[in-house]
């Protein structure tokens, strides 16, 4: 696993997501090292991996949110000007949407 990153998402054979992992001692480490305020850094990388969760396979992007996230792309614009494309943002209602329609179906 590549010590320079803060998180991991585990994806199912089907490409949607199981399970995700911060690294917080790693979050904890680039915030103090960097001056970056702690909170703002573990949103974005929460937000990050629940991306990758909601999105499955292949979500990387190469802007916003989705940008794969290291040590070396962090800096203070990209923490806090992170957001999902707009066809992103519709990928996540809609996966949302979806699990909130599976859930209550279930409960039927």
């Amino acid at each position: 696993l590549n010590p320079r990153k803060f998180g991991l998402a585990l994806l199912g054979k089907n490409g949607t997501g199981v399970r995700a992992y911060i690294f917080y001692d790693r979050v904890e480490k680039f915030s103090q090292s960097y001056y970056t305020p702690r909170g703002i850094l573990l949103g974005r990388i929460l937000a990050h991996e629940l991306g990758h969760l909601l999105l499955g396979s292949h979500s990387h992007s190469s802007t916003g949110i989705m940008q794969p996230v290291t040590g070396r792309t962090l800096d203070r614009t990209s923490i806090a000007g992170a957001y999902f494309t707009v066809p992103q943002a519709r990928l996540v209602r809609a996966a949302i949407r979806d699990a909130y329609r599976a859930i209550a179906l279930a409960g039927r």
